[in-house]
């Protein structure tokens, strides 16, 4: 999905009505499927590029449930001559892989598919086609969280660190 002159000339305007920036300081990558002219072999090769990124998000994404799936089963199967307390330590984990799961799911797959859709069916998001870098930026910043608020003694020292009294937020077992 190489630049080109008709990518050129079809986002220049655009770049300079709706964001002020001059075409001369970008630089851009991307597909554009939407051409004048049907033989163009870089319309071909935008095709083909935007469908192999499709197919590797789609891979993506049913890989980790498959994958999650098959945690859940193992982690059932073998939990059951386990103690308690390791029972609920393996079980916090799973959840808290969950969520590490679901966090890149909602914030870089759903956006980029939403994208991906847009893209094909020749709309414009304009400003919005942003929200896809800003929601993968902040990816790293939420990613270790769910483990940290999810595992018990990784939320209690954090609850101590931040001077919370324990036994406020602690169940008596």
């Amino acid at each position: 999905m190489p630049p080109d002159d008709q990518i050129e000339f079809a986002i220049r305007d655009i770049l300079k009505a709706e964001l002020d920036w001059d075409f001369e300081n970008i630089v851009y990558d991307g597909p554009y499927l939407h051409r004048s002219t049907e033989t163009n072999q870089n319309h071909v090769l935008n095709i083909i590029g935007l469908f192999l990124m499709s197919i590797i998000l789609l891979l993506s994404i049913i890989l980790t449930t498959v994958c999650a799936i098959m945690c859940y089963v193992k982690i059932n199967r073998y939990t059951t001559t386990q103690s308690r307390k390791s029972k609920s330590l393996q079980f916090q984990l799973f959840y808290a892989l969950v969520t590490q799961t679901l966090i890149p799911l909602i914030l870089m797959h759903l956006p980029a598919t939403i994208l991906f859709i847009f893209t094909i069916f020749d709309f414009n998001l304009g400003n919005y086609s942003a929200l896809v870098s800003m929601t993968i930026a902040i990816f790293p910043a939420l990613d270790p969280f769910p483990v940290m608020l999810i595992i018990k003694s990784y939320r209690l020292a954090i609850l101590q660190m931040l001077a919370i009294p324990v036994w406020i937020v602690v169940r008596k077992n």
